[in-house]
């Protein structure tokens, strides 16, 4: 069965994430809504690189990650096939 969490302000934002384990599987996926005005100008930092990076290392070929950015929401679905 999923774990669900969803968190909502109508003023300030929300938040929905999902985790399961299922067959060997693990799925997480979290999703946060993000401003209409852009506060940070310019590159974000390194994190998700090194989460990218990370990733590669522990779990080469046994893991999907993507990322959306756009329609104001930030989103991140990841898949890792457990051993």
């Amino acid at each position: 069965m999923p774990a669900t969490c969803v968190l909502e302000d109508t003023e300030n934002g929300w938040l929905k994430s999902k985790l399961k384990v299922e067959n060997g599987l693990l799925h997480f996926y979290i999703s946060n809504s993000l401003k209409t005005i852009n506060e940070k100008k310019g590159k974000g930092g390194v994190g998700l690189e090194n989460i990218r990076d990370r990733l590669q290392l522990l779990f080469p070929g046994l893991h999907e990650l993507k990322i959306e950015n756009g329609n104001g929401m930030f989103s991140v679905d990841l898949k890792i096939t457990l051993g």
